[in-house]
């Protein structure tokens, strides 16, 4: 992360050059050569660590690790979830979006849900009614937690703004980007296949929901928890055991929309898949 991008965290970075300032202090002023600021009335200054303890409450090990990726070290343990550190840790992810790409995202889409980055883990932070309930953290071996965390839906903030479509729920929040870039509602979970929490029933009881599990005994085990009507999507039999969204996206990116249609259009009520 650079200083112009730490500093808009916090304020509104104006004007062209080496030398830049916010729209809300004139004296605050950016070397952007440098990658420091310094803020003349205040009589302070310094790098970009410096301006992510002071004045974003960032903790010195994580603010560390924003700016000096290669030198800082980092405990897990001791960063815990906070009020803006899913801004942060976006913010952090602008370079290092080599996995988001490797699920078919596109920039605007990483962008919208605010997919960051953190010491050789992707995050994906979960916002409900506005409040940011967890941060999910996924490197190439497994899935993990910023401390603090709670059971969560992703999406679905986003997804309840627009009402103009089927709301697909789907087992895995990282599918949940991808089915949205493609103009698909989208709501997904963390914690596992089994998680759900019955305070979520009241989101989807005036929804046309449609869910789609991964293919596989445990995917289709949360049917038994949900309290509201709803589709089912039954895979086809030619499709092999854990087949999911995603693995569906890469078989033949250019057919997923119209894939996805299909399965949405041959879809059963759940009431028929609780009796099969």
């Amino acid at each position: 992360m650079d200083i112009e991008a730490a500093v808009n965290l916090k304020f509104t970075v104006v004007g062209n050059g080496r030398y830049k300032r916010t729209l809300e202090h004139d004296s605050l002023v950016l070397d952007t050569e440098r990658n420091v600021y310094f803020w003349n009335s205040r009589n302070t200054g310094g790098d970009v660590a410096d301006f992510l303890i002071k004045f974003c409450g960032v903790h010195p090990k994580i603010a560390w690790t924003m700016s000096d990726p290669a030198t800082a070290l980092y405990e897990r343990k001791e960063v815990s979830l906070k009020k803006n550190i899913h801004e942060i840790l976006w913010q952090n992810g602008k370079n290092h979006r080599e996995y988001w790409y490797s699920r078919g995202y596109e920039d605007w889409i990483i962008d919208k849900y605010k997919l960051g980055y953190l010491t050789k883990n992707y995050t994906l932070p979960c916002v409900m009614e506005g409040e940011l309930k967890a941060v999910m953290l996924k490197n190439e071996n497994f899935v993990s937690y910023l401390e603090g965390s709670s059971l969560s839906l992703f999406g679905l903030d986003i997804a309840l703004s627009v009402a103009d479509k089927p709301l697909l729920l789907v087992e895995s929040s990282l599918d949940v980007p991808i089915l949205d870039q493609h103009g698909f509602r989208a709501v997904g979970r963390i914690y596992g296949n089994q998680a759900w929490d019955h305070a979520w029933n009241k989101y989807f009881l005036k929804e046309q929901v449609i869910i789609i599990p991964d293919n596989d005994s445990a995917g289709y085990g949360i049917l038994s928890k949900i309290k509201f009507h709803a589709k089912v999507v039954r895979w086809p039999k030619e499709v092999p055991k854990g087949f999911d969204i995603n693995k569906l996206y890469l078989r033949n990116p250019e057919k997923f929309t119209s894939n996805v249609q299909w399965l949405i259009d041959n879809s059963v009520p759940i009431e028929f898949m609780r009796q099969g």
